[in-house]
């Protein structure tokens, strides 16, 4: 049905090109609009004149030009007039097969169109609801995840700083001991070197008392030691001992001197 008005459009291009160049009036035509055939009056010229003859071919000539153009333009009031109302009347027939194409339509497929946009309509309604659900259910586990992480960030923010409180405070204990460990370093060091300062005076002391009390004690075995040999070497001069004795004498004394010289090395 959607290829005949156009068959028909090519038709009747066709005839009304075909009757266009053909010159020829439409069968159709009323017999009134019939071109008369051009009345030509002829005059015979006289033969031996060419002139007059060219002025009868001339006229003859016009005289038959001027219904040929009559005629094409009758033909073509014609033929505009069909195509006008073939043109309204194909408008009007493509109207009517629109509309009983649109009603043939609705018979065949008129159920079936509306059970699939039922169908449609309750698939497009399952998937919005599906997606709104969907949706909220990420909405959802994207908040408690949200809530989630935020107490879990806070519980590390919390854990965070007690240990760096913790740690500081380690560190100041730390720093308060070692404090005081240097000090008690410090204060042992001092003590040391006191008592030895006083260690080292003590003994020097102690040295030179008994460096002095041992030459005093020489001084005293030597006075002694020239006292006796004095009173011997008189003793000698007044009684002439021999030789033996004289012997005895000296090896004594040597002894004694020899002991007292040892002593005071000792102590030292």
């Amino acid at each position: 049905m959607s290829y005949r008005p156009h068959n028909l459009a090519v038709q009747m291009d066709d005839y009304e090109g075909e009757e266009f160049m053909s010159h020829k009036p439409p069968t159709d035509a009323p017999a009134d609009n019939k071109p008369e055939k051009p009345r030509v009056v002829s005059v015979a010229p006289a033969r031996d004149n060419p002139l007059n003859q060219d002025k009868d071919k001339l006229n003859r000539f016009s005289q038959i030009n001027t219904g040929v153009l009559d005629k094409k333009l009758r033909v073509a009031e014609t033929s505009l007039q069909k195509q006008e109302e073939m043109g309204n009347n194909f408008a009007e027939g493509l109207g009517a097969s629109i509309g009983n194409v649109d009603k043939i339509r609705d018979i065949l497929f008129g159920g079936q169109m509306r059970d699939y946009d039922k169908r449609f309509k309750r698939l497009e309604d399952r998937v919005s609801q599906d997606n709104m659900n969907f949706r909220e259910e990420i909405f959802q586990r994207l908040k408690v995840l949200e809530e989630r992480m935020d107490s879990e960030i806070d519980s590390l923010i919390e854990k965070t700083k007690l240990e760096r409180q913790e740690r500081q405070a380690a560190l100041a204990d730390l720093e308060r001991e070692l404090k005081a460990l240097k000090n008690e370093l410090n204060n042992r060091i001092t003590q040391f070197d006191e008592q030895i300062s006083r260690d080292i005076k003590n003994l020097r002391q102690q040295t030179l008392s008994k460096f002095q009390e041992t030459a005093l004690q020489i001084r005293q075995q030597n006075d002694s030691l020239t006292g006796l040999l004095n009173q011997e070497v008189s003793q000698l001069h007044d009684e002439k001992v021999n030789r033996s004795d004289l012997a005895t004498f000296f090896h004594e004394m040597a002894v004694r001197m020899t002991k007292t010289y040892e002593e005071p090395s000792e102590i030292e």
